[in-house]
């Protein structure tokens, strides 16, 4: 029987969960609405399912599951443990996670584990706290990691940067490139909506909504304010076309030469 790893997103859990059921001839228009809901509720603002995305790198299912009602369900007609997830206003969805309900990697095991309470314990006093703290900074609830990522490079990268100009080593030179390098890609991305929204901040917070990009983008491989002239005043302009510096129109994409 085929089994979905537990660390994958909810979404992918979801998606994947339902490509599994339609291979094995299940397929049931009624469930695929139900999937198609309950993911557009994860990002509705509007739902009782919305969950903010706080990290990139870790789901919040994993700690917090009321903001999608999740039920254990055991089936009677298979070893696998069904996980029923509910979202306001769809119809239960049913997601087979694992194979077996004696796997040790699964959901279920997961929620009950002996770290199970400090897992809790640390969702309830400090991470929602901090997504009901940061939905009032960030313009969006769904831009709460765009603040979580300006905290990380500005607790990291910066310091880094002058220790580095004041005390040089190559450890530390090596270290903080590979840094820098795992950065640069979710920054870009942040930056691509802050140039695209005029900012990702409450207007409130306008004054650093405008400074903090001056101090990170020199980190980041970006002079000031160039990708913004590139990406808004040149690469849409052009829209991919013969004359964007950016294009990919020569390019086909099927082949192993162009995509080097």
């Amino acid at each position: 029987m085929n089994s979905i790893h537990p660390f994958l997103t909810q979404p992918d859990t979801i998606v994947l969960t339902n490509l599994l059921r339609e291979t094995g001839n299940d397929a049931s228009y009624d469930l695929d609405q139900a999937a198609i809901q309950l993911l557009v509720a994860l990002n509705d603002v509007t739902s009782k399912g919305f969950q903010s995305t706080v990290f990139t790198t870790w789901d919040v299912k994993t700690s917090s599951v009321p903001q999608a009602v999740v039920s254990e369900e055991k089936s009677t007609s298979s070893s696998a443990d069904d996980t029923k997830v509910s979202a306001a206003g769809s119809n239960d969805y049913t997601i087979h996670t694992v194979d077996s309900p004696k796997d040790p990697s699964t959901f279920h095991q997961l929620l009950n584990a002996k770290a199970a309470p400090l897992v809790q314990r640390l969702d309830w006093y400090l991470l929602q706290p901090y997504i009901a703290r940061a939905s009032g900074i960030v313009r969006r609830p769904t831009d709460v990691v765009f603040l979580t990522h300006i905290i990380l490079y500005l607790t990291t990268s910066v310091p880094s940067a002058i220790y580095l100009y004041h005390s040089f080593s190559w450890i530390h030179a090596v270290c903080h490139w590979l840094m820098q390098a795992w950065f640069c890609g979710p920054f870009t991305l942040m930056l691509h909506n802050h140039i695209h929204n005029n900012g990702i901040l409450a207007k409130k917070y306008a004054w650093f909504d405008k400074t903090f990009p001056y101090v990170l983008e020199p980190l980041m491989g970006h002079t000031w304010d160039s990708y913004y002239y590139h990406h808004v005043k040149h690469h849409h302009v052009e829209s991919n076309g013969p004359d964007d510096l950016s294009s990919t129109i020569r390019y086909q994409r099927d082949e192993l030469k162009d995509f080097l």
